[in-house]
């Protein structure tokens, strides 16, 4: 068995106990255990294993690796000595997982975990073994870069990324083009930026945990998933879906038909009903469009988005909750924020913006001024190359 022992480290001002973690697999692996492949952010690469960013501290290696093994999963991880070639280092690691899947381990007791460049070698690793049980998870690594974008992924894919990350993250964009049994993608509200990876934060470690556990048919929150369909927003050429589990507020973000949240998939949508059938283990599940937390709060609207000079979006239909904000992906990097709200005279008040995010990461913010318009009235805003006309 290749492996080295870990020993306690003060981190902080705080230890932790971290247990065995192997570089390797085991010669003879338990095929009734879960098996994790942690790949770090390229900072820890040819590192001492605790390197320090000016912007986001220490990383934390040790500690993920220990956090993974004291919640009883059989770890794998080596600190690689060079970032040049992340698709070879990922048929390295496929061989890993072809070794233990010969060794009589099921494909869904195995996970991959990377982050930040670990993120980009997993994404090529999914994308070479197309093994449906397998669970991945891409923290801060799905980015908007070749050769990356254009790689097909396969098996159960979970993305992690704080909203405030300066990288261009679109795990929408992978999800839509690859071959997946199940996706998620979690945008967190750290702060943290890019430093979301750099400790075993909860806001990432919980939601990989319970991913995990829930490929290998173990103790999952989303096994007991209470869903609620709080969103829709389509156009003739695509169509996306928004679900809650009200057990934890987890939210799927915009799914599209075949994608999945909480062991749940999108099937199709009745656009009249308002109705959005979802499938899991043969059973059909369907649910209406959630009712609105205010009286007569809750309205479907159609019309055209213009989102650059002669380039307008027709046949747009959506969702809109009173007091609540609504996000539409318009198209890659480009997103409306709407807003809608009853003045106390009973008129409405939409309230909006652009958001627009380079391909560097750098996001902006395009204000447009507020609408007032009668109760169930047609409403518009142009402000430069960019604008609506919605009718409720």
């Amino acid at each position: 068995m290749k492996a080295f022992i870990l020993s306690l480290f003060g981190l902080g001002g705080a230890s932790c106990c971290l247990g065995e973690v192997l570089k390797a697999p085991p010669d003879s692996p338990d095929a009734s255990r879960q098996y994790v492949f942690y790949l770090h952010g390229g900072i820890v690469t040819a590192s001492d294993g605790r390197p320090v960013s000016r912007e986001f501290g220490a990383y934390e290696y040790r500690a993920i690796l220990g956090r993974f093994s004291d919640d009883g999963f059989v770890v794998m991880s080596e600190i690689r000595p060079d970032d040049g070639d992340p698709a070879r280092y990922a048929r390295r690691v496929a061989g890993w997982i072809a070794q233990l899947r010969k060794s009589g381990v099921p494909a869904a007791h195995i996970s991959v975990v990377g982050a930040s460049m670990g993120g980009v070698i997993a994404a090529h690793v999914s994308a070479l073994l197309d093994e449906r049980d397998l669970s991945f998870v891409i923290l801060a690594g799905l980015y908007d870069d070749e050769p990356e974008r254009s790689l097909v992924l396969h098996g159960r894919v979970l993305s992690i990324h704080d909203r405030t990350d300066a990288h261009s993250i679109v795990p929408e964009s992978y999800f839509g083009r690859s071959k997946l049994s199940a996706s998620r993608s979690i945008v967190t509200e750290t702060g943290l930026g890019h430093g979301l990876i750099y400790t075993a934060h909860p806001a990432w470690y919980e939601a990989t945990r319970d991913w995990i556990a829930g490929g290998a048919g173990g103790p999952a929150p989303a096994r007991d998933a209470t869903l609620e369909f709080c969103g829709f927003f389509t156009t003739p050429g695509e169509a996306w879906y928004s679900l809650t589990d009200t057990s934890d507020q987890g939210s799927s973000g915009w799914l599209k038909a075949g994608q999945s949240f909480r062991g749940y998939t999108v099937e199709s949508f009745d656009r009249v009903r308002e109705a959005l059938r979802l499938s899991r283990d043969g059973r059909s599940l369907e649910l209406r469009l959630r009712e609105a937390r205010v009286k007569e709060g809750r309205e479907t609207i159609s019309g055209v988005v213009t989102v650059g000079p002669g380039e307008r979006i027709e046949g747009v239909r959506a969702s809109l909750y009173l007091g609540e904000e609504s996000v539409f992906p318009l198209r890659e990097g480009v997103a409306l924020h709407l807003t809608a709200t009853r003045r106390p005279d009973g008129n409405m008040q939409y309230h909006s913006f652009f958001t627009v995010r380079a391909r560097e990461g750098r996001e902006t913010i395009e204000d447009a001024p507020d609408v007032l318009a009668l109760p169930g009235q047609s409403f518009s805003m142009m402000v430069g190359d960019k604008g609506y006309e919605f009718k409720p």
